[in-house]
């Protein structure tokens, strides 16, 4: 009696964004012991030989790059073992900058900008005055709200939060 062969089919793997799972469905004719690894593209070994029982496979915290995913059936006495690989990619996450509007102010009193961020990483603030003239640039934050201190009499209408 010959050993039967096997085969492993992974089914289109949807791309995710950072923060959601990826989902890997995948199929295996004469079934033994399934295993997976994950590898990204810089060659880190994320998961290496992890066990499944279920034909589906839930990926979570992923940072944002390319992976390929091999899924491996084992041989068996009865049937030869076979693998299959397929590639996906977790998209980085946009942020989103969101400023309460900001008061007028009477010189000398500070002006104080609170804002909120959305998948937030590094934040820095420029601050150009209306003539083109920059106040601060590329400062780094440490959370809402920024207090602008010392500005000048004039219109300040030239802000840019980055994320």
């Amino acid at each position: 009696v010959v050993r039967a062969g096997s085969k492993v089919v992974i089914s289109p793997i949807v791309n995710v964004t950072y923060g959601v799972p990826v989902v890997v469905s995948f199929s295996v004719d004469n079934k033994t012991a399934v295993t997976y690894t994950v590898v990204k593209s810089d060659g880190t070994v994320i998961a290496k030989d992890v066990g499944v029982d279920e034909l589906s496979v839930t990926l979570r915290d992923l940072g944002a790059g390319n992976y390929t995913i091999s899924i491996f059936n084992a041989e068996g006495d009865n049937y030869f073992g076979s693998n299959a690989s397929a590639n996906f990619t977790v998209d980085k996450a946009g942020s989103l900058v969101t400023i309460s509007d900001i008061v007028n102010v009477t010189y000398p009193d500070a002006v104080t900008v609170e804002f909120a961020v959305e998948n937030e990483t590094s934040v820095t603030y420029t601050v150009v005055k209306s003539d083109g003239t920059v106040i601060a640039k590329d400062v780094v934050v440490d959370g809402s709200p920024v207090t602008l201190r010392d500005l000048d009499v004039g219109n300040y209408t030239d802000c840019k939060c980055v994320v």
